[in-house]
């Protein structure tokens, strides 16, 4: 597990690059589920239960589990999308600035209407 405010265990980094050649990436870490220790405390599981849940292709299987980037990116899209809803004169770029200026003060923000 990592600690609040850390870089999330499922991001992708270009840490092998030489150093000041990597392009800049803001994170923008989002609600994605959670992961389980098993009893030895030696393996990470994935566990239905603690993940998001979406709905499923399924009739018999309304809800299924959903969880790491993939939820994570349909946090941000809807972020996003709000975003731009609310302010429908900001360019694309002023979007994409906003969600990186709030990754950076976790639980300072909190949606009004969550």
């Amino acid at each position: 597990m990592v600690a609040a405010g850390e870089l999330s265990p499922h991001s992708r980094t270009s840490v092998t690059w030489p150093q000041g050649l990597s392009p800049f990436k803001p994170e923008l870490v989002m609600e994605a589920g959670n992961r389980a220790v098993n009893p030895g405390q030696t393996e990470m599981l994935t566990v239905g239960s603690l993940s998001l849940l979406t709905t499923g292709s399924d009739a018999g299987t309304p809800l299924v589990p959903f969880e790491a980037t993939s939820a994570a990116a349909a946090q941000a899209a809807r972020m996003a999308a709000r975003l731009a809803a609310q302010h429908p004169d900001y360019w694309p770029e002023t979007i994409r600035a906003m969600l990186a200026a709030l990754g950076d003060a976790p639980g300072r923000y909190a949606p009004r209407d969550a």
